[in-house]
């Protein structure tokens, strides 16, 4: 079966996440530019809710894809299919209740009228979510960037086009483009890309099967539950405490912060296919992993510190108070690294309890730390609070990524040589007896 090279997996993923934080930027832009401070902060709260609801009601299918796929030869598309299915249902039923709680806020106090359209917006991202995964797991990893710059791209667009929409144009810039690349992107996987991979699979038992996946997301679900929640119920918070204008001025500080902790989650994702494949290579794509986010975020994380006010006033003067806030959750981005990269080592070696532990605390001190900040220094301690919690729990993580770190990088032999200590298949050849000569097919 082909398989991505490492190399191309990484930087597809890092210039997918990229293009999804520069576009993404300028949609923030343009809607401060275009739309009044409320509307801004309504669609950031309709947007954190959607993306928080689909967290729960995915199961976390979008792990065991990175874990199964990969290796799930011609059954791979009765697994996307049954994951593609099961996240539909379960978030458009999620975000029932979501929308009868928050009708006041951010449905204009209709939420009869949220009913019918905001849970099958939610069923929809959910898939969306799901088929960057898919790619990746399929060997088409070249399509995510392609993916994602078109979505951000018709964001720009749309973003303009929608002006004096009404309240939820912001947020229709955002959900429109997602209906489309469902059709567009799933039309290719189905007709190429799954034919294709099903063709190139090796012979023999897939490596899945229902209870095999219900086991391995039943253990990691829940704590990347508490991460996503940690994301995604800032905005939530700061809406119940500031209102939609306080949290319009929250969001555009948070997004950018956000986006580079995307970047590093992402290297976390390559990290756990490859692995995954051979563990053997954790050590070395661990290093490159840390080496390429450090050429990548360090510099990103100097302009920010020394000129996060002016890159606030691009959005509006409004804006520009938060940017105390901006530099403290981008110091933030420093110890997620170290969290983001033992994440998935601890879930390629089995230790699934403890990444699920980790991911709860890490998720639990983040949304503490961050209330306890807003309720008594506002966005200024609520950067702090987050800022505090990030370093604690990468100070405990620290010592078991070091361990791996220490680890000499594995040396594959010469192809002549693996010719050699190989047989069928990858099997190792027999090794002659001690005290005789080998025979013919020793020697082969």
């Amino acid at each position: 079966m082909s398989r991505t090279p490492d190399s191309l997996l990484t930087y597809a993923l890092t210039a997918s996440s990229v293009g999804n934080a520069l576009t993404g930027l300028l949609c923030y832009v343009l809607s401060a530019r275009l739309y009044p401070q409320d509307v801004v902060g309504q669609a950031a709260g309709l947007t954190s809710g959607l993306v928080l609801i689909s967290a729960i009601a995915s199961l976390d299918l979008h792990t065991a894809l990175q874990r199964f796929l990969p290796g799930a030869g011609r059954s791979a598309g009765r697994l996307v299919w049954g994951c593609y299915v099961t996240v539909a249902v379960c978030s458009a039923a999620a975000a029932v209740p979501f929308v009868l709680i928050f009708g006041a806020d951010l449905f204009g106090g209709n939420p009869g009228g949220g009913l019918l359209w905001y849970p099958a917006s939610v069923g929809a991202w959910s898939v969306f979510a799901l088929q960057d995964i898919v790619l990746l797991g399929l060997g088409a990893a070249i399509l995510v960037p392609v993916e994602n710059l078109a979505f951000g791209l018709m964001r720009l667009g749309l973003v303009a086009l929608l002006v004096g929409g009404g309240g939820y144009a912001v947020f229709a810039s955002w959900l429109l483009p997602v209906a489309l690349l469902i059709v567009v992107v799933n039309l290719v996987v189905w007709r190429r890309v799954l034919p294709r991979f099903a063709a190139a699979a090796e012979p023999g038992p897939p490596g899945w099967d229902v209870p095999t996946v219900a086991r391995f997301v039943g253990g990691s679900h829940i704590g990347n539950l508490v991460g996503v929640a940690s994301a995604n119920l800032l905005p939530l918070i700061v809406v119940a405490h500031l209102g939609t204008e306080g949290n319009a001025v929250f969001y555009i500080a948070w997004m950018v912060p956000y986006s580079l902790r995307m970047i590093a989650f992402n290297f976390g994702s390559s990290l756990l296919v490859h692995g995954s494949v051979d563990p053997t290579q954790i050590p070395s794509l661990l290093r490159t992993a840390l080496r390429r986010q450090a050429t990548l975020l360090v510099p990103v994380l100097v302009v920010i510190l020394l000129f996060a006010h002016p890159l606030l006033l691009v959005f509006g003067p409004a804006y520009a108070q938060a940017a105390n806030l901006l530099r403290l959750l981008s110091l933030s981005l420093i110890p997620i690294v170290v969290v983001s990269a033992y994440l998935p080592i601890a879930r390629v070696k089995g230790r699934l309890l403890e990444a699920v532990a980790i991911s709860i605390v890490c998720g639990v001190a983040e949304l503490g730390g961050a209330w306890l900040g807003l309720t008594h220094h506002g966005l200024t301690g609520l950067g702090l609070g987050y800022l505090a919690a990030d370093v604690a729990v990468a100070l405990l993580v620290l010592p078991r990524l070091a361990a791996f770190l220490t680890i000499p990088a594995r040396r594959d032999p010469p192809a002549a040589a693996l010719a050699g200590i190989t047989g069928v298949g990858g099997a190792p050849a027999p090794r002659p007896r001690r005290g005789r000569r080998p025979t013919k097919g020793d020697r082969r």
